[in-house]
Parts: structure tokens; sequence; C-alpha cells
């Protein structure tokens, strides 16, 4: 049985954030963020809003796209 799921969106950030090539405060600072909302979301406290998701994703050059799940087939059983 495979277990493995996948990352969520915010963990996915989480880790782009931290592989970035600048800081922390430096992204709060370009992006006009909070650093105290920006530090809870990194430690897990909260969430972001989906416009300061796109600014963080934008400026760190990352490209958010869905991915779609296989849909089940209905009516034949195997």
């Amino acid at each position: 049985m495979n277990t493995k799921r996948n990352k969520t969106v915010s963990e996915e950030l989480r880790e782009a954030i931290d592989a970035a090539p600048i800081s922390r405060r430096q992204i709060c600072l370009q992006l006009g963020i909070d650093e105290g909302q920006f530090s809870r979301f990194m430690n897990h406290k909260s969430g972001l809003s989906m416009e300061c998701i796109d600014a963080v994703a934008t400026l760190l050059g990352l490209e958010l796209r869905p991915i779609r799940k296989p849909q089940a087939r209905k009516g034949r059983i195997k």
C-alpha cells in the first residue's frame, strides 16, 4: 500500500523560502509583508493570503500549477 502523500502548497512554499537566496526579512521588506505574520506562517502557526502566496511565489520564481488526479471509473469493477 502506498501511504506517501503529496506535500501541501504551504509545505512546498516553506521549503522554497528556506532554500531561497534571500533572507526571510528581505522577502518581507521587498513585498511589504508583516514580518510577524510571515514568521507565524513559517512556524506553522497561521496561513498566508492568496495574494501574499502569489507575491512570494513570483519573487522566488516559482510556478504554482494544479496537478490533476486521475478520476475513478464509474460502473466497472475489475
